[in-house]
């Protein structure tokens, strides 16, 4: 089973992952898209030049147990879109 969201509005404010994953997903794929992003998972927004870097292309996997519900992320400009599949 697999699920697959785009948000597109990502900018330079940073939003919560809201996406709501399919019954029975453990994981979630993040894949920058566009320009880069940040994100932190500690529940703390991240800023311009604080908080790991999501490059265009680049993917990171994050447990949908510990991790996905305190995932904040930020755009680099408002071309910034993630993409995130469910698992």
């Amino acid at each position: 089973m697999a699920a697959y969201v785009q948000l597109v509005t990502i900018n330079a404010t940073a939003v919560s992952l809201t996406a709501s994953a399919p019954a029975g997903a453990r994981k979630a794929i993040l894949q920058g898209e566009g320009t880069f992003a940040r994100y932190r998972q500690d529940n703390v927004a991240p800023t311009a030049s604080v908080g790991m870097t999501l490059a265009v292309g680049a993917s990171v996997e994050i447990s949908l147990e510990s991790g996905f519900n305190t995932t904040k992320i930020i755009g680099s400009d408002a071309s910034t879109k993630v993409n995130i599949t469910f698992f």
